[in-house]
């Protein structure tokens, strides 16, 4: 009896010191994630400074509008540089013409999904 009484003393003192290692782990922890977390708003800080002067030299810059640039695809030049209108289009069917294909089939437009539905990719192979 008496030496189950000395070895839980010992178990509670032991516990006791475990305790407080523990807690002074989880101090030191705390300490460090806080000094993470200040490094990285610092950071944050320095690349907000660092964008906010890049903005204000973009912004000093000389706008692309002056510059010269080709026009945009399927537009022609008007008088001074600016477009007008667009480039005119052929009226467009379900089924176009075939111009240089051998036999004169007509071809399905890319854009017409319930022709390609109907298409017949066995038959096309054959036909090759």
């Amino acid at each position: 009896l008496l030496l189950c009484s000395v070895h839980l003393k010992c178990d509670e003192s032991t516990s006791v010191v475990m305790d407080s290692e523990k807690a002074a782990m989880l101090q030191l922890q705390l300490k460090h994630n806080a000094e993470e977390l200040q490094e990285y708003l610092r950071e944050l800080e320095g690349w907000e400074e660092e964008m906010k002067q890049k903005d204000e030299q973009l912004s000093k810059r000389k706008p692309i509008l002056k510059q010269k640039l080709p026009p945009v695809r399927g537009q022609t030049e008007g008088r001074g540089g600016v477009s007008v209108g667009g480039a005119k289009r052929k009226p467009s069917s379900k089924l176009e013409g075939s111009e240089g294909q051998p036999g004169g089939k007509p071809r399905i437009s890319s854009y017409d999904y319930r022709s390609w539905d109907k298409f017949d990719v066995e038959k096309a192979c054959e036909e090759v």
